[in-house]
């Protein structure tokens, strides 16, 4: 029996009230980038997060931003 690695892709495609939360979960995630960064991200919804995590780390971020009032979808994959 083989086990399966299943993809998935976080998108956020609506923010709520609680746009300094979104903003800060989102630079945890996408350390990379800057603050300015992730504000044009979150202006231009809807807009990818992460790319190609394993579908049980996708929940665990759709959960956090689901909390600060995101709308999200996760993208499952191969």
């Amino acid at each position: 029996m083989s086990v399966e690695r299943v993809s998935a892709n976080v998108i956020i495609s609506g923010v709520g009230l609680y746009t300094a939360e979104t903003s800060k979960i989102v630079h945890e995630i996408r350390q990379n980038l800057s603050v300015f960064d992730v504000n044009g991200i979150l202006q231009n919804l809807p807009a990818t997060i992460v790319e190609d995590i394993s579908a049980d780390k996708a929940k665990e971020i759709k959960g956090r931003l689901e909390a600060a009032g995101c709308t999200v979808e996760l993208i499952l994959g191969d």
